[in-house]
């Protein structure tokens, strides 16, 4: 059972929702929250049983007397219940991050989760989604700070409990797993500069590839800032990974050996994901040492959605396109594969012709899938177009084509393969491949075939030009302006359009019509519905 309590703020102000109730909080209340959210470790009262959980008693005095708090309470299990407990998923702003969720007491003696009846999750918006496969998994270590003697110890105990867990632990830089694993980093927070290196790279990178296929990323920081922990984690999630455990701010070395040994134990055991968090933190709290670096609470969890927060035993996630709906499993091993050649490619976009070059090694699909496939090679000419295309600097975020992009209005949940070669029927009819009926018309606009910029359609007026992007004496529609890869050979004023079906070509351009290919330009050529313009050997365009 999730539960998902979110803390909004909406014109100004900020209100507490569960479910359909909802309550704005006053104005006393939100400052007192605030102050809340940066606690002062010095200030509490090392004597206390658990340190900080005072903190936990505040801030649910501040919220329980709204109405919202009542629906909370009567849908959290009572303590001692039987069965798994609930997984209390907390969404707030940025500036609320530090409120102690963990520690939270609603009706008991103790915070919810020492009771058993939560666990609390910190939900970030993320790609990283579930995906049933097998409770089998690897353990994928990387420590960029290696030589530090901490990092030496915690890393150590990981080889301890690999040994008698039979759990196999393979090393980052050497080899990526092939099936279901969790993914453990292990550095010092005042070294974070190669983690944040491999983070600036994007999804495109090693790292990026890593996260979309783990099942859940443990960040063992060490001396590490809370602002630091916290970016690290969102930026994870922001990068693929379904779930984050990772301290809040410090925690010692023994903190992190203890919190593994219950964690992966847990795993071992076959434990939920809200499970393995819970007993990891129990194992620190067990420890019972008074110093704030060793509070169990510091061990947030952090999940890309709620799906992500509601899972059995951890599994391995599949990558989908930001937005689209969940695939079926014939549907998502042809997007991982199209989104790994892409990668190999170092193109820096995925597009129908990833696609098309998975089809011809995934297995699976029906009759529509068998048709699509015998028309493949039809499809070649996308990737002898993509070998003339040139690098160019920009970020390394893997960005959709337009018309790949497009194909997510005809996609619905558990969309499988022969789904997506529906959609990409639908395409080569209306002309991917090059051919497309003529209607005699003159043509009204212009579409890019292949590339980057696949299915970008571009409406013209008398006098606007097309052409390669530039910062300077740029054409009025650019094409390769911020898309990894560009055109040398397409000038930047290649075409002026001078009206329906009218274009001034600046150089010598090729046109497919009914089956006929005619060399045309420079000067002005006419252009009809269904044509075929090869402006270079990498930019095509269809005119509709």
């Amino acid at each position: 059972m999730v539960l998902h309590l979110r803390l909004v703020e909406l014109r100004g102000q900020l209100e507490l929702r569960f479910g359909d109730h909802e309550a704005v909080l006053s104005a006393e209340t939100v400052q007192r929250l605030r102050q809340l959210a940066a606690p002062d470790d010095k200030a509490v009262d090392v004597e206390l049983t658990e340190p900080g959980e005072d903190e936990g008693w505040r801030l649910g005095e501040l919220l329980q007397a709204t109405p919202v708090w009542g629906a909370l309470h009567r849908a959290l299990p009572s303590a001692g219940e039987s069965g798994r407990p609930a997984v209390l998923a907390i969404t707030t702003p940025e500036d609320l991050a530090g409120l102690p969720w963990e520690r939270l007491f609603v009706d008991g003696d103790a915070p919810l989760e020492v009771e058993r009846r939560a666990v609390v999750a910190r939900l970030h918006n993320g790609e990283g989604q579930p995906q049933s496969g097998e409770n089998a998994f690897e353990l994928l270590r990387w420590s960029p700070t290696a030589e530090d003697q901490g990092c030496g110890r915690i890393s150590h105990r990981l080889d301890e409990l690999g040994a008698s867990l039979d759990i196999q632990i393979l090393e980052f830089e050497n080899q990526l797993p092939s099936g279901n694993f969790v993914f453990q980093i292990v550095l010092n927070g005042r070294q974070t500069e190669v983690l944040r290196s491999h983070l600036d790279r994007g999804p495109s990178g090693r790292l990026g590839l890593v996260l979309s296929r783990c099942a859940c990323v443990v960040l063992s920081v060490r001396q590490g800032s809370e602002a630091d922990c916290e970016l690290l984690a969102r930026r994870l999630i922001e990068l693929g990974a379904p779930s984050v455990v990772a301290p809040a701010s410090e925690v010692g070395v023994e903190s992190v050996q203890r919190f593994s040994d219950g964690f992966y134990q847990a795993l071992a055991a076959h434990a939920t994901a809200a499970e393995a968090v819970a007993e990891g933190r129990r194992k620190v709290r067990a420890w019972g040492r008074r110093h704030p670096e060793a509070r169990w609470s510091r061990w947030r969890w952090y999940v890309a959605g709620l799906d992500a927060a509601a899972t059995g035993a951890l599994r391995p996630p599949s990558w989908r396109p930001e937005g689209w709906p969940n695939p079926a499993a014939d549907a998502a091993a042809l997007l991982d594969r199209a989104r790994e050649l892409s990668l190999a490619q170092g193109v820096g976009y995925l597009g129908v012709e990833h696609v098309v070059a998975a089809l011809r090694q995934v297995d699976g699909g029906g009759k529509t899938t068998a048709q699509i496939r015998a028309t493949l090679p039809r499809m070649d000419q996308f990737q002898a177009a993509l070998a003339a295309l040139s690098p160019q600097p920009g970020d390394s975020e893997l960005r959709l084509s337009p018309r790949l992009a497009g194909w997510r209005s005809g996609l619905t949940d558990g969309f499988s393969l022969d789904d997506v070669c529906s959609v990409l029927a639908m395409d080569l009819a209306k002309g991917l491949a090059g051919v497309r009926p003529g209607t005699g018309d003159p043509a009204k606009d212009l579409t890019v075939l292949g590339g980057p910029e696949d299915g970008r359609v571009m409406e013209l007026d008398p006098g606007q030009t097309l052409g390669r992007y530039s910062d300077n004496d740029g054409p009025t529609h650019g094409l390769y302006g911020d898309v990894g890869l560009t055109d040398r050979k397409l000038s930047r004023q290649h075409l002026t359009w001078t009206g329906p079906g009218k274009v001034e070509l600046k150089r010598a351009a090729r046109r497919f019509r009914s089956g006929e290919i005619a060399r045309v330009g420079p000067g002005e050529v006419d252009l009809l519905a269904g044509d075929l313009l090869v402006l270079t050997h990498a930019t095509r365009l269809i005119c509709g």
